[in-house]
């Protein structure tokens, strides 16, 4: 991916583009969904807490804590990394599907994965100054499984276990190798192989946080 510096959320979009691309996922399999950040109404005032009855920080130069400060930004990039760490563990996902069922529930799952950490990236460029968008450049530029899992027994989705499963897996006469679901996909409730991958996936490291990675 290409060192680019971000002024604009519309720089960090042609971005989130270009990762799309890279890490090989058919957009094609979105159809026609419009990626956005979705704002609703909001009370203005502070509801609970040390600063209940205030008016709502709208600027990061309004938050009186530097505390705080660094504890939004830090939880921010944390959800929008969990987001785009599934979708490049599951991409694979789309060639192995063993039904159009199971490939719609997968696409779902991504694409609501993608429209998370795009929000999150929106709040980031636009609130949160060069900081956040230097986390919102990061957060494209990270790849899961870099070092391997440490500890393959405790690491419930090692990128690639479930995508290397051979096409009688499907059938019941083979396994997949994941403990999500020791039961043969045959005798599974119907989209289980997606919601499956998704439970593993969020819960992996992206190659910088937990037991899976470094």
């Amino acid at each position: 991916m290409s060192l680019v510096k971000i002024a604009t959320f519309d720089d960090w979009v042609d971005l989130f583009r270009e990762w799309q691309r890279e890490i090989g996922y058919d957009v094609k399999l979105l159809g026609d969904y419009r990626f956005e950040a979705k704002l609703g109404e909001t009370i203005p005032e502070v509801e609970f807490g040390d600063y209940s009855g205030q008016r709502k920080w709208e600027r990061l130069t309004d938050i009186p804590d530097q505390r705080i400060q660094d504890a939004l930004l830090h939880l921010i990039t944390y959800q929008g990394d969990t987001e785009f760490a599934s979708v490049e563990q599951q991409r694979h996902l789309t060639e192995t599907a063993p039904s159009d069922y199971d490939l719609q529930s997968l696409v779902r799952i991504n694409r609501e994965e993608m429209r998370h950490g795009f929000q999150m990236c929106y709040l980031l460029v636009n609130h949160f100054g060069s900081a956040g968008r230097t986390e919102a450049r990061k957060l494209l530029e990270r790849r899961p499984g870099r070092t391997g899992c440490s500890a393959p027994s405790t690491c419930p989705s090692s990128t690639g276990s479930i995508s290397s499963a051979t096409p009688s897996s499907w059938t019941g006469t083979g396994s997949i190798s994941s403990p999500c679901s020791p039961i043969p996909p045959s005798r599974r409730s119907r989209g289980a192989w997606a919601r499956c991958s998704r439970r593993s996936s969020t819960t992996s490291s992206r190659g910088t946080r937990g037991s899976c990675g470094s």
